[in-house]
């Protein structure tokens, strides 16, 4: 086991979430450096027990990671308690789905996704479920360019201090509830219309 408070995966030409694992002595120079206790040195039916840290904090920016699913596996494989994540950083890559990559991980505060593909608003709507969330950074993706987009994000994540290193003030605040209101009125209506 190592200690670190953060694990740089940044510029390693990661491509697909399970490389997590295979570069994690390059992401956690530490882990390589420090010697091993005796008891992880034994091996378990002839293989080297799999070393994780107790980071709280992954960078995995300027990579080529395109697909989001397996995340908490992924994290899982490298982190003692993954569901602790506090900070990740996946910035400048090309993701253009996040799915439901980030719902296990309820410890979330930060979440960088700056500098992707994303697209459509509705691959925001899981990030609803991360009631800690405060920092989260979306610009450079196309659905930067959406209508509203701010007041929607601001909408389904309402526990965000910060979007895209921009602070969120109270009159963002006081916007955003009339825009929830007027969206969830224009929502109730279609769906009376339609029955």
């Amino acid at each position: 086991m190592s200690s670190t408070k953060v694990i740089d995966y940044s510029f390693l030409n990661v491509s697909d979430l399970s490389e997590l694992r295979l570069k994690f002595e390059l992401a956690c120079p530490e882990a390589e450096s420090k010697k091993l206790k005796d008891e992880d040195k034994q091996a378990v039916v002839g293989q080297k027990k799999e070393r994780k840290t107790d980071a709280l904090s992954i960078r995995a920016s300027n990579n080529a990671i395109t697909d989001l699913s397996g995340l908490y596996a992924s994290v899982s494989s490298i982190l003692i308690q993954p569901q602790s994540l506090k900070w990740i950083d996946l910035s400048f890559n090309d993701i253009k789905r996040i799915g439901e990559a980030f719902t296990e991980m309820t410890e979330l505060k930060v979440i960088y996704l700056h500098a992707n593909k994303i697209e459509s608003l509705k691959e925001l709507k899981p990030l609803r479920a991360l009631t800690n969330l405060r920092s989260l950074t979306l610009h450079g993706n196309p659905i930067e360019d959406k209508k509203d987009y701010r007041l929607y994000v601001m909408h389904l994540v309402p526990s965000l201090n910060q979007l895209d290193f921009s602070p969120i003030t109270r009159q963002d605040r006081e916007i955003a509830k009339s825009f929830s209101r007027a969206l969830e009125s224009k929502i109730r209506r279609a769906r009376e219309n339609a029955v």
